[in-house]
């Protein structure tokens, strides 16, 4: 865990689009991680980083962006706004059984958790 937050940390996974949510991809397996991000997104700090590391202990780990390449600085106005626009269940649930899911299965994915 030393190593996390070094300067030029290259991801090792892959973004797959599929319609239009990013997904990051690493790892294999049949053992998925639906792994999430905090509010500052999808390319923020060491998430991607993270991840890799997760995949590297045998798993497939699954990223979706789900706030659809924005974010939110918290310590802004409109957090309230942002976190109503993109955390609408009915949203995430489609994104799930259409989009995410089928891709990890795609790839190989038999078992989830998050």
């Amino acid at each position: 865990l030393d190593r996390l937050g070094e300067q030029g940390y290259l991801p090792k996974g892959k973004v797959v689009r599929v319609e239009d949510l990013d997904i990051y991809m690493v790892g294999s397996g049949g053992k998925c991680v639906i792994w999430n991000y905090d509010i500052f997104g999808f390319n923020s700090g060491r998430t991607k980083e993270l991840a890799d590391l997760l995949a590297e202990s045998g798993f497939l780990v699954v990223m979706p962006d789900y706030f659809r390449g924005t974010f939110q600085d918290p310590t802004k106005p409109g957090v309230l706004e942002f976190l109503q626009r993109t955390t609408q269940w009915t949203n995430i649930k489609e994104d799930w059984d259409k989009k995410i899911k089928p891709t990890a299965v795609h790839h190989g994915a038999t078992t989830f958790g998050s």
